[in-house]
């Protein structure tokens, strides 16, 4: 299938939803770190797109990057905050998925995606393209906790797993008739994305080179994972409280 927008084929990647107990003990203490901000602590419009021209497809209308394409458009997000956007070449994305998830160049049968939490853990330690971040924790699934976490650590990295259905609503909102039977998801369909915005109505992602608009009711009901990646390149418009320091979880 070709993106309505780009032209460019769309691929998938992301394998199912990983937990240890580290990163549910980090999650805990980041549910109860949010819970401490008061109801109003987030915008209710948040709209981290600014200055970024070309998304770019980091290679995910090629291979099954998604999960190395989302932290890519997140470096994007920070650094262009900062008023120097950099987009991290195919090269170190590629070797990136090389490292973190054992593709192989030129066979096929290893371009089988990868998990976030792997992704999480290496680009931590290791670094994709010379940028690591200092922290991740997951973020429980409420509209409130998401929000909040946008505002403080700018993009959050989602794992979603499609129904069939979403793809004739690329490039437009994706969005159901909850009165009607709800599409199950395929679980072929896995997919990571940078969350960069979001309002009242929904989220803003950005994939395979594009923006991409979903309800709430949407992000609920498919949307199985996020993390909160802190990032020395990101300045948070708040001074972040020190519960909140990714670091320290």
């Amino acid at each position: 299938m070709l993106h309505p927008i780009t032209g460019s084929p769309i691929m998938f990647g992301r394998r199912p939803l990983r937990h240890n107990a580290n990163s549910r003990a980090k999650m805990a203490k980041l549910t109860s770190a949010l819970a401490t901000l008061p109801p109003d602590f987030a915008p209710t419009v948040i709209d981290n797109t600014s200055g970024i021209t070309d998304w770019g497809q980091m290679l995910n209308n090629q291979l099954g990057i998604c999960t190395i394409a989302g932290p890519g458009h997140m470096e994007q997000v920070w650094t262009a905050k900062a008023g120097k956007e950099v987009t991290i070449p195919d090269s170190d994305l590629l070797t990136a998925y090389e490292v973190f998830d054992g593709y192989v160049a030129g066979d096929p049968s290893t371009d089988q995606g990868g998990d976030i939490l792997t992704v999480c853990q290496d680009w931590q330690n290791i670094g994709i393209g010379g940028h690591k971040i200092s922290g991740f924790a997951h973020v429980n699934m409420t509209q409130e906790n998401w929000m909040q976490a946008l505002y403080l650590y700018g993009s959050l990295n989602t794992g979603v797993t499609f129904p069939p259905s979403a793809l004739d609503q690329i490039g437009g909102t994706w969005d159901f008739d909850s009165s009607k039977p709800v599409d199950p998801p395929d679980p072929n369909m896995g997919h990571c994305m940078a969350l960069v915005g979001g309002d009242l109505e929904g989220a803003t992602f950005v994939t395979w080179g594009a923006i991409q608009r979903a309800t709430w009711r949407f992000v609920f009901y498919y949307f199985n994972e996020c993390v909160a990646c802190q990032s020395t390149e990101w300045t948070s418009p708040v001074s972040v409280p020190d519960g909140l320091q990714l670091v320290g979880l």
